[in-house]
């Protein structure tokens, strides 16, 4: 229908053509034989319709789709595909007290970085004279539907990944570990202790060490958790912990943890481990940017571009992603292995 639409918006006699032939005029693009058995010449705009309506549908999808990682993780835009450098400053020296001849001691400030970079994701499909005239089933619409799902899962499995992978920074230490100081000495389930534990090593995280003197330690960062990430087999038992319905029967059984933290299931967690469980400081209130992600400047999200096919006998349509992400900062996540 949006073929015949098409060809009689410019004129075209399409009285008496069969789908197919419909289908093939509308992806004419010059001197076909259908075009004058039609009575004319034409280069449809077709592709052009067929394209706005592959990205409107492939666009709704994709922002559909749920991003748990926008919660930890902050959004930056990058000019290029260089490395992106994440600089971390430390603290100056801390002052020291003189006497009334003493003199000033000289210090220095400790630096430190991480970095990543973005990478083009893409795939191309064609959309042929076929799928339009046997659209019944609706893969008209399923096709771009799909691909904006993949899109959106792509960049949640990107950032996830950096969780579960559990890969060295910059410093050579895992990202959770015990030099970082945001682990647990064993695994535990959920519980007022345990995850008392964890907000008491957020609370105690220090900001980068000053250069120079030797024991000299950076300020306490006093990092308020905010996020109980876990995944989906740990669903129940987290909402469990953290629901308003229970009344507690005596002082010593309330939860104090029921109101300022929020829940957060990722099933890609399930394939790491079932039981570990993680407390996380949202960067939009905490101001610690723990992971990162970014876009291309001007690609924010799924790109897509549509010309007649070559190759295949319709339209060709392309569906690129540029997208990145890596850690910034250990001190923003805590992680306990569960049991």
């Amino acid at each position: 229908d949006m073929a015949r639409d098409s060809l009689e918006a410019e004129g075209v006699k399409v009285r008496g053509l069969t789908p197919m032939e419909i289908a093939e005029l509308a992806l004419s693009t010059g001197n076909s034989q259908l075009a004058q058995r039609a009575g004319m010449h034409t280069t449809s705009d077709f592709p052009i319709v067929l394209g706005n309506q592959i990205n409107t549908t492939l666009r709704r999808s994709y922002n559909a789709r749920p991003k748990t990682y926008r919660q930890i993780a902050r959004r930056q835009t990058a000019t290029d595909f260089r490395p992106i450098i994440r600089a971390q400053i430390g603290d100056n020296p801390r002052l020291k007290s003189l006497n009334e001849h003493g003199e000033f001691e000289r210090g220095m400030i400790g630096e430190g970085k991480e970095q990543y970079q973005l990478e083009t994701f893409g795939r191309v499909i064609g959309v042929t004279r076929q799928v339009l005239v046997n659209d019944y089933l609706d893969a008209f619409t399923r096709i771009p539907s799909a691909w904006g799902v993949a899109a959106a899962s792509l960049e949640n499995e990107i950032v996830w990944s950096l969780v579960t992978a559990n890969a060295a920074m910059s410093d050579g230490n895992a990202l959770f570990s015990a030099p970082h100081g945001n682990l647990a000495g064993s695994g535990a389930v959920i519980s007022v202790d345990t995850v008392g534990a964890g907000r008491h090593a957020m609370r105690q995280q220090r900001t980068l060490a000053p250069g120079g003197k030797r024991g000299e330690t950076g300020y306490r960062l006093s990092i308020e958790a905010n996020l109980l990430v876990v995944p989906s087999a740990l669903e129940t038992k987290a909402l469990q912990f953290l629901s308003n319905e229970l009344v507690p029967a005596s002082a010593s059984d309330v939860n104090p943890f029921r109101r300022s933290l929020q829940p957060l299931v990722e099933p890609l967690l399930d394939d790491a481990s079932a039981t570990a469980w993680y407390l996380f400081a949202s960067p939009d209130q905490s101001g610690i940017d723990g992971l990162e992600y970014a876009y291309l400047d001007g690609q924010e999200g799924v790109y897509t571009d549509t010309r007649v096919g070559f190759d295949v006998d319709g339209v060709e349509w392309k569906a690129r992603l540029d997208f990145g992400a890596g850690v910034i900062d250990h001190r923003a996540m805590y992680k306990n292995a569960g049991a």
